[in-house]
C-alpha cells in the first residue's frame, strides 16, 4: 500500500496547494464537495445545494479559485491524448531527495509525482515516446546520489483516474477550528 503524503506535481492539477494559510469553512467544504460530483454546475444550482445565495457562492468560488485551491477544467481522456508508453515508477531513498524532485520535475516525461509514506518515498508516472528514453531516464534516477532503489511498471491500460482531493483532513480541520471557537 502506499499513501500518498504529498502531490509534488501532476500533469492536470500542477503542484498540491497549501491549504495551512487558508481560512475554510463547512461552506467552502461544501461548494468543493459539489463541484467535485460537476465541476459544470451553475452559481444557481451550487447555491441551492449549499444553502448560500447565487452572488455568495459565486463571490466564494472565485476566491477559492483565485486562491489555487481548486481549479475547474475539463479533463481528456487518457486514450484521446497520446500514443507514448507510460511508466509508474516507485523510488526509495535515503536523505534529503531534493536532487531526484528536481531531476524529475525538470523531465518533459513527467505526469504525475508524489511523497509517499509505505514502499516507496517517492512515486512517479512517466510518458516515453520510446523504450531508449526511458531506459536513459531511468539510468539517471539511478545514478542520483541517496537513490537505493527504483521499481518500474509499464500501465499498459488505463481504465478511470481521478483527480478530487479527499475532503477529511479540511472537514476535520473545520471541526477543530469551530471547537476551539466554542
Amino acid at each position: 500500500m502506499v499513501l500518498y503524503e504529498r502531490l509534488l506535481s501532476s500533469f492536470f492539477l500542477g503542484e498540491e496547494p497549501d491549504v495551512c494559510d487558508y481560512s475554510f469553512d463547512s461552506l467552502d467544504i461544501d461548494i468543493i464537495a459539489v463541484l467535485q460530483e460537476d465541476g459544470r454546475r451553475s452559481y444557481a444550482e451550487l447555491a441551492e445545494h449549499v444553502g448560500l445565495s447565487t452572488s455568495g457562492c459565486r463571490t466564494r468560488v472565485q476566491r477559492l479559485r483565485a486562491s489555487g485551491l481548486i481549479q475547474i477544467e475539463a479533463i481528456k481522456q487518457r486514450s484521446d491524448m497520446t500514443d507514448d508508453f507510460l511508466f509508474g515508477v516507485g523510488i526509495n531513498s535515503s536523505g534529503e531527495m531534493a536532487e531526484l524532485v528536481q531531476l524529475l520535475a525538470s523531465d518533459l516525461a513527467l505526469e504525475f509525482m508524489a511523497r509517499t509514506v509505505g514502499r516507496y518515498d517517492h512515486i512517479a508516472t512517466l510518458s516515453f515516446s520510446s523504450l531508449r528514453d526511458f531506459n536513459h531516464t531511468m539510468a539517471r534516477i539511478r545514478a542520483t546520489p541517496g537513490v537505493s532503489y527504483c521499481e518500474q511498471w509499464l500501465h499498459a491500460q488505463i481504465v478511470r483516474e481521478q483527480y478530487e482531493s479527499a475532503l477529511d483532513p479540511l472537514k476535520l480541520r473545520v471541526g477543530k477550528k469551530a471547537m476551539s471557537k466554542a
